[in-house]
């Protein structure tokens, strides 16, 4: 034990974000996911206008909405997707946000593929209809169910 005179000398640092802080760092790179089966510019706005309401009432930063017009949702091989699943890999999206799973996929393969590109990444996806449905929650429910079958 060092004495009086030869004390080892410390320092800590401690930091602290503020609410702003983490609302902003949390949600500074939100993507919105649009899909329609058939082509419909109006079923396209529409559901842009509400992931859009619901991103400004949450405190979220939209920098861009991915949509595929007329693009069915059996593979995630469509154009919109195929740039939105890039921009994730590549660190500009840190959250999606769709109006329902489907937006997203038809065929729980196709889902669980999804989830695994959202766990890898650490990207969370919101569902517009399921308020408290994200990547962190069921939809690690229905990948671990999907798997035991």
């Amino acid at each position: 034990m060092p004495d009086k005179n030869n004390t080892i000398k410390a320092a800590v640092y401690c930091r602290y974000a503020t609410e702003a802080q983490l609302l902003q760092s949390q949600h500074r790179k939100t993507a919105l996911y649009c899909r329609t089966a058939v082509h419909n510019d109006f079923a396209i706005q529409e559901q842009e206008e509400r992931l859009r309401g619901f991103a400004e009432q949450n405190g979220y930063d939209v920098i861009t909405c991915y949509a595929d017009n007329g693009e069915s949702g059996a593979s995630l091989d469509r154009p919109a997707m195929n740039r939105l699943i890039t921009d994730i890999q590549s660190n500009e999206v840190q959250t999606v946000i769709v109006a329902t799973v489907d937006r997203i996929a038809r065929s729980a393969t196709e889902l669980l593929h999804w989830i695994s590109i959202m766990e890898k990444t650490g990207v969370k996806c919101l569902v517009l209809n399921q308020a408290d449905m994200d990547s962190s929650t069921e939809f690690r429910i229905w990948r671990d169910f999907i798997k035991r079958l």
